[in-house]
Formats: structure tokens, sequence, C-alpha cells
């Protein structure tokens, strides 16, 4: 899969959950849309969703079935709060940052190689894809 088309997972996390992940990252959510380049991408492909957990794990699963995934380091100090997307089997780790605004999420990763994105953009020849997500609702 290629670095523009990564998106992370995240899930809908009980309040005792929540106490646990002060990111807020946990949980369960599905894309609504993005910027690639430059472009707007909209959702592709079959539903899925992208699951954060509170162990630092992530997965992209569709219809039920983990396709994608690794592990994950945010530090929601940072400004903006930063996020480190690390793929299973591998040494590739995405620098990246996100925003939750209720149960919205944007994530801006950067590709491979690239330096971690300064704003919740994704301008073409930048390197780093823009990822908007709705938290899913139990």
């Amino acid at each position: 899969m290629g670095a523009g088309l990564l998106f992370a997972a995240l899930a809908v996390g009980a309040p005792a959950l929540k106490d646990k992940d002060p990111t807020g990252l946990a949980g369960e959510w599905v894309p609504t849309g993005g910027t690639v380049d430059g472009k707007d991408s909209p959702p592709q492909g079959p539903p899925c969703r992208y699951v954060f957990r509170a162990d630092g794990t992530w997965e992209i699963r569709v219809d039920g079935k983990r396709q994608y995934g690794g592990t994950y380091a945010a530090d929601p100090a940072a400004r903006p709060p930063a996020l480190d997307l690390g793929v299973r089997g591998t040494d590739l780790v995405h620098l990246s940052i996100y925003r939750v605004a209720g149960d919205r999420l944007a994530v801006v990763q950067g590709w491979p190689g690239a330096a971690r994105p300064g704003g919740f953009e994704a301008p073409k020849g930048a390197r780093q894809t823009l990822m908007e997500f709705a938290r899913v609702k139990k």
C-alpha cells in the first residue's frame, strides 16, 4: 500500500478507555476524505475502519479483517500533536501530526523519508497526505 494511501485506524473508546488514552486516538474511525499531494481524495475501495488501541497498536480493517497495521507513538503535548506510525514487519515510520475534535479526526502523514508535517494541509509537492475521519459510534 502506498504511503499516500496509508490511513491510521482509530476506535471509539468507552469512558474508562479514554481515561487511559490521553491522546484521544483510541477507537474506531471511518475515513471521510482527504488530500493527497494537493488533490482531493475521497474514500475509495470497500468500506474500511481504522483502529487505534490504547496499547499503542493500530490497524486498518476491511470487512472485519486486518489488512495493514503496526505500532504508533503519539505526543499530545507537541504543537501540533505528533504521531509516529510504524508499519508492522518493516523499519518504516511515517512522521505525522493529528487533531481530535469531538468525533472528528485529522491526520497529516508524512511520506517515507519526509519531514514531519507542520500544518493540517497536504499541498502539491509536500510529500504528505491529509486524512479525515469520523468516529464510529457503538
